[in-house]
């Protein structure tokens, strides 16, 4: 292709893909209907930078359309002029063949409703995706590439390995070009060690089965660039700073964390080596990823539940520092990552006790425990939490006034409410009752006690809301239809 016919496919692509300046940007943002895709909270110099534009379908009365899978239907995207320059330099090819790819995965990650991929897409994996193509571009015509390709799961849906049009992200990429990326296992040993002794990096952690590696340097981070797609290994170009630059609740640097499966340093070569044993853990941004970049769904099982050690390690840390912002549960990244790992049982220990709402959705807390630190409570709120029970000290709580449990496991409520006597409504939606105690009679306001309201799931046997009338008489009794 002629110097010339390469600037017109370039030309013919910013036309196709909706490429805009900063000038042309003034004029779509006064579109109410353009959204923009600003690269916060990962670009490290200007949090304010345009990456890309969308607009979504409506109906006719102005509602979003939703597909199937519950995300705004898109009907045009745009990508910022910066961005497509990014990518047609680190394209490779002399004919720039690989940026529709670029552009399309950037669309796509749009298209899917995945905002977040698409911001790190243009803004951290365009350096490791220009490696990834230059490896590609020199052997995906080889008889032995198609040939690993084929027996490669991740490939199932690629009819044409060569086709890089095909590959649906960076991640399919790496798969594709992971054999031909020269690396030496064993010198990734020494050079962590080496690390350690010039003072660029932590080892905090170690036992027979696995390693955390905590580098205090970008060029620590870069240690891994052989071995993952990660952008904080990247060489010249690592976002590693961005990363550690994050604060803790005590003011201090965050930490990125390696964790590596210790088999992962035996040869590629010896059936021990535990290939897909690396991952990286950034717990500010909540970023746990596996080596291809991609959150690790499996953590839990694959390395916590083999190492009691590491499980604790990192539960003091995570607690820690969850108790450093106790007043904000809901949103405390801490608390989040704890709940992640599956330590539900912390939610109430690292709250703050002045707290006078307490609400939790969607998440997994069996059986409420003991509460008595929550002098100041007003209202509990717990839906869909899987609740079975509930500590006996929670009716003890002088200022509770609302309980709304709905949606739980809950058959019964202990003896012990008739205690709360300030308890103005209680919700019992979608939870099977089975029971009500005779002693909730105390709660009703001709006996002394202030509840207005109790909610009961449509679902409940006649009997029960029969007794529930009898013992609570001057209780606004209301049955939920889902």
């Amino acid at each position: 292709m002629s110097k010339d016919k390469s600037i017109k496919r370039i030309s013919f692509l910013a036309k196709n893909f909706n490429v805009f300046t900063d000038e042309d940007y003034e004029t779509l943002n006064k579109d109410d209907e353009n959204i923009p895709i600003v690269s916060n909270p990962y670009d490290t110099i200007d949090e304010d930078t345009v990456l890309g534009l969308y607009k979504v379908k409506r109906y006719e009365n102005g509602d979003i359309k939703i597909d199937d899978d519950g995300n705004p239907v898109v009907k045009w995207v745009g990508v910022h002029e910066d961005v497509f320059i990014d990518m047609v330099q680190v394209d490779p090819t002399v004919n720039k063949i690989y940026v529709q790819w670029m552009l399309q995965t950037f669309s796509r990650y749009i298209k899917s409703g995945d905002i977040i991929k698409a911001i790190r897409f243009a803004t951290e994996d365009l350096p490791q995706a220009e490696q990834y193509l230059i490896l590609f571009d020199g052997n995906k015509y080889k008889q032995a590439f198609a040939r690993m390709c084929k027996g490669n799961e991740a490939f199932k849906n690629i009819d044409d390995p060569s086709n890089i049009n095909q590959y649906k992200n960076l991640s399919q990429l790496f798969d594709a070009v992971d054999p031909y990326i020269e690396r030496d296992v064993s010198q990734l040993e020494k050079s962590m060690q080496g690390a350690i002794r010039r003072g660029e990096a932590t080892i905090p952690f170690k036992d027979r089965k696995f390693t955390v590696f905590c580098p205090l340097t970008k060029e620590a981070a870069s240690l891994f660039h052989r071995f993952t797609t990660w952008c904080t290994a990247v060489v010249g170009q690592s976002n590693f700073s961005y990363y550690v630059n994050h604060l803790t609740p005590y003011g201090k640097n965050s930490k990125l964390f390696v964790i590596i499966d210790n088999n992962f340093f035996y040869p590629e070569d010896d059936e021990r080596h535990a290939k897909d044993g690396l991952w990286q853990l950034h717990i500010e941004t909540q970023q746990l990823m596996d080596k291809r970049d991609v959150r690790a769904k499996d953590f839990n099982t694959r390395v916590l539940d083999k190492s009691e050690g590491l499980t604790e390690y990192f539960y003091d840390i995570l607690v820690d520092l969850a108790r450093g912002d106790s007043y904000n549960v809901n949103d405390n990244v801490y608390v989040k990552q704890l709940l992640y790992f599956g330590f539900t049982d912390i939610l109430f220990e690292v709250m703050n006790p002045d707290v006078m709402e307490i609400t939790f959705k969607d998440k997994q807390i069996r059986s409420l425990p003991d509460m008595s630190k929550f002098k100041y409570l007003k209202m509990l709120y717990l839906n869909r939490v899987e609740l079975e029970s509930m500590h006996e000290s929670l009716f003890h709580l002088p200022e509770l006034e609302f309980i709304s449990i709905p949606n739980n496991k809950m058959k019964t409520l202990p003896l012990g409410i008739c205690y709360s006597k300030k308890l103005i409504a209680i919700n019992l939606a979608g939870n099977k009752i089975k029971e009500l105690p005779n002693e909730i009679r105390r709660l009703d306001r001709k006996n002394g006690g202030n509840l207005i309201r109790l909610v009961l799931d449509s679902d409940v046997s006649s009997d029960i809301k029969a007794k529930a009338k009898e013992l609570l008489p001057t209780t606004d009794i209301v049955e939920f239809e889902k």
